[in-house]
């Protein structure tokens, strides 16, 4: 009479590992080998006193944490002219640095947000990618694409330089609460 055994998850899983190895790999081939005896060769055996040893804690992340240090310096190194650019045109164009670099949705501060991401992009740094761009004015990439992609529109049409003006004049008017 055959008995039922019930294999274990573990069980199965080994056994179908040694089946599937087994079909991979065949039986394990025979080779002959023919040795040489020869004489052990003995060395001399050299006592070393015991070293300290001491253990340093080991952290699996390392290569994160240093990648990410290395992004950090190269983003901050390249951003450094980039910063004083957008500080010289914030001024130009009657806004803060803060200004230029906030979130903020209003009109005032959106166009020359727009405009130096396009300048930089263009002229300053082209081969600087959107989302570095973006980590300057801490935006999405997304964000540094529809500016350059929205003044561009602008100077194909030839009317940049009235675009700039008008922006001035609503500078200069202040808000519309006055």
């Amino acid at each position: 009479m055959n008995q039922h055994v019930t294999l274990t998850y573990e069980e199965r899983a080994r056994a179908n590992a040694k089946a599937i190895r087994g079909r991979l790999y065949g039986k394990p081939k025979v080779v002959n080998v023919i040795r040489e005896v020869l004489a052990p060769k003995v060395e001399p055996v050299i006592e070393l006193a015991p070293a300290e040893v001491t253990v340093a804690a080991h952290r699996y992340d390392a290569h994160v944490i240093d990648f990410r240090r290395w992004q950090k310096e190269i983003i901050n190194g390249a951003a450094q002219p980039i910063r004083a650019y957008i500080k010289k045109r914030a001024v130009e164009l009657l806004r803060t640095y803060d200004d230029v670099i906030s979130r903020s949705r209003k009109h005032i501060d959106v166009v020359p947000r727009h405009l130096t991401i396009w300048e930089v992009k263009t002229y300053i740094r082209p081969d600087l990618s959107l989302p570095a761009i973006g980590r300057i004015y801490g935006l999405d990439h997304t964000s540094a694409l529809n500016a350059c992609q929205r003044i561009q529109k602008i100077v194909d049409d030839g009317k940049l330089d009235e675009f700039i003006a008008k922006h001035m004049v609503l500078v200069r008017k202040g808000p519309r609460w006055k």
